[in-house]
């Protein structure tokens, strides 16, 4: 039986650690879940490649409405 590890990222601020830091655990053999925002999606990038599961319980129709805002001066 693997150690179940839950990782937590309300905000998706640390999305590069707690990547590095998932990765590690699962190479392990731990079983990792993140529980996280949708701007851990925007800046992962391709999340195919993922050894553990990325499951968006926080912000999720907030976050997303900044992303499609057009932030250029004009």
């Amino acid at each position: 039986m693997s150690l179940r590890v839950l990782m937590l990222d309300p905000s998706g601020s640390s999305v590069n650690s707690t990547h590095n830091l998932c990765n590690y655990l699962t190479e392990l053999g731990c079983d990792v879940h993140v529980y996280t925002a949708p701007h851990w999606l925007w800046v992962a990038g391709d999340c195919s490649t993922l050894s553990y599961p990325v499951n968006i319980a926080f912000y999720r129709g907030t976050q997303t409405k900044s992303y499609a805002a057009n932030t250029a001066v004009t």
